[in-house]
């Protein structure tokens, strides 16, 4: 397939946030998109991250219910 002459590659840095036990730290990721613009560039990324906002949640979700129970599970053998 033969690109359009409007067509580009265009980069967009991301930048993500990750939360656990020993605090905060940063995620920069570049993903290349090919678009007419830098503005449809962008959107794609922001679809993109939309779309997987939801499964983002239910796994960081999953992983504290995990966590508290280990925690549980630890503080349990301890007592004993």
């Amino acid at each position: 397939m033969e690109p359009e002459q409007d067509d580009r590659w265009y980069a967009v840095r991301s930048l993500f946030q990750i939360t656990d036990d020993a605090g905060s730290a940063y995620e920069e990721r570049i993903t290349l998109w090919r678009a007419d613009s830098s503005e449809t560039a962008l959107e794609n990324a922001r679809a993109e991250a939309e779309e997987y906002a939801e499964e983002d949640r239910k796994r960081r979700e999953e992983a504290e219910v995990r966590n508290q129970a280990d925690s549980l599970v630890y503080s349990t053998e301890k007592f004993l």
